[in-house]
């Protein structure tokens, strides 16, 4: 546990940390987690590391990646890096990211990331690859080789479609005299 001594303001009491004002700085970043400027942080510590100390410890947490800085003119903005590779893969399509976490699994069985393949694994990896390319062309080529219907065929459906347009039409009128029949106040009893 760090220790911290406690500094009355007017409204409040603020814990600092001892340690120094990279952790001060460092902890209430990651307490905030949103952006602010080197002039914002030092008044919400409420004047507890100067402006000369609050600079330093930005640069030198920057340089050890703990937070990130950018430049908007001439203000530096500062936020906590808490970045995780795993929410990254959602921003992709699920299918792409599925295809990135497969290769980072893969790379992370490997053991070694340095570790480039060697020429048998390189040629079995083409050679899966070319059949997979020769099961598509085939695929292709059979979709695109089988007939479309015949024009014989269309005039066989549209000669049926109007028998049934017909005799729908047909038992329609027949139906119909027998519900009014039905409806009327003699069949009702």
């Amino acid at each position: 546990m760090s220790k911290t001594r406690t500094k009355k303001t007017s409204k409040r009491a603020v814990e600092i940390p001892i340690d120094g004002p990279e952790t001060t700085i460092l902890d209430y970043l990651n307490k905030q987690y949103r952006p602010y400027s080197t002039t914002d942080i030092i008044q919400n510590l409420h004047g507890e590391i100067g402006k000369a100390a609050a600079v330093k410890a930005i640069e030198a947490l920057v340089s050890d990646g703990k937070i990130v800085s950018k430049m908007y003119g001439k203000v530096v903005v500062s936020c906590a890096n808490k970045v995780d590779p795993v929410s990254l893969g959602c921003s992709f399509p699920s299918f792409r990211a599925q295809e990135l976490m497969n290769i980072l699994g893969r790379w992370r069985d490997q053991g070694d990331l340095t570790k480039y393949p060697d020429d048998q694994a390189l040629d079995a990896e083409v050679a899966e690859l070319r059949k997979k390319i020769a099961i598509l062309e085939n695929r292709l080529s059979a979709a695109s080789s089988k007939p479309s219907l015949s024009a014989e065929s269309v005039e066989k459906m549209s000669a049926l479609r109007e028998h049934i347009t017909k005799e729908s039409k047909r038992r329609i009128r027949m139906v119909s005299p027998l519900e009014l029949a039905l409806e009327e106040p003699a069949f009702k009893n």
